[in-house]
C-alpha cells in the first residue's frame, strides 16, 4: 500500500519523490493551512504517521530511515531531520505547541525513544498566575547515537559525536563526543565516539 496523504487544509506543500510516493507506507495528514512536508530521495518509512496542524513543517534530508515513526507537530511546529540518520522502529516525535525538534545527519534513534518541546499542560504559579513551563526547541547534533527507551525532552540539545545511554531522560545540554546516561542523564565518560558496527 503506497504512503497516503490526507490534506484538509489549503496551501500546503507536499515534496515527496514518486519512489517514496509508490514503495513506502504510512499516512500523511496535513491539517489547517501552510503547512510543509518535504522527504528527500530513498528515505523510507513502514507504517508511520505524521500530522500536521496548521503553519508547520516536516523536513528530512535523503537516505533516512523513518521506520514506524509517529509525529505530531501542533500550529508552528517544526521538525528537521539530517540525511542518512536512522531510527530503529517506534520514535515520536510531540509538538504539542510551537517549536523546534531539530536532528543532524547520521544519527541513529533506537525504539521507543520519545522527542517532545512540551509538558503538553500548563504549570502555573499561583502567586502571579502566570505559565512556568513554557516550550523550548530539542537540538540533536550530528552522528548521534540515541540508545533504546530514551526521552529528550524539552530544552535537551546533544552534541554532535554523542551517546545517550538505554532509558536516559535529557532535559538540558549534553556535550560533544561524550556518554551520557541516567535519570536525570549525566556525563560519564568525555572523548569518545561510535561506530554502527561491531569490531
Amino acid at each position: 500500500m503506497p504512503l497516503t496523504i490526507i490534506d484538509t487544509g489549503s496551501s500546503n506543500e507536499v515534496i515527496i519523490p514518486h519512489d517514496v510516493m509508490d514503495h513506502q507506507t504510512g499516512t500523511i495528514h496535513l491539517e489547517g493551512d501552510n503547512n510543509r512536508i518535504i522527504l528527500g530521495e530513498h528515505v523510507s518509512l513502514n507504517n508511520a504517521r505524521i500530522q500536521l496542524l496548521g503553519n508547520s513543517s516536516f523536513i528530512c534530508g535523503a537516505n533516512t530511515r523513518l521506520a514506524a515513526i509517529e509525529v505530531l507537530a501542533a500550529k508552528h511546529g517544526h521538525i528537521r531531520i539530517g540525511a542518512r540518520s536512522g531510527f530503529t522502529w517506534s520514535t515520536s516525535i510531540s509538538l504539542h505547541e510551537a517549536g523546534a525538534v531539530t536532528i543532524g545527519e547520521a544519527c541513529l534513534i533506537a525504539s521507543g525513544v520519545l522527542l517532545t518541546v512540551s509538558d503538553m499542560h500548563s504549570i502555573i504559579d499561583i502567586e502571579s498566575g502566570m505559565r512556568i513551563n513554557q516550550a523550548e526547541d530539542v537540538i540533536v547534533g550530528d552522528r548521534v547515537w540515541v540508545g533504546g527507551e530514551a526521552k529528550l525532552l524539552k530544552g535537551a540539545q546533544i552534541g554532535s559525536g554523542s551517546i545517550i545511554g538505554y532509558g536516559s531522560i535529557v532535559t538540558k545540554q549534553i556535550p560533544e563526543n561524550c556518554l551520557a546516561a541516567g535519570v536525570p542523564a549525566k556525563v560519564i565518560r568525555t572523548g569518545v565516539t561510535w561506530r554502527p558496527e561491531l569490531i
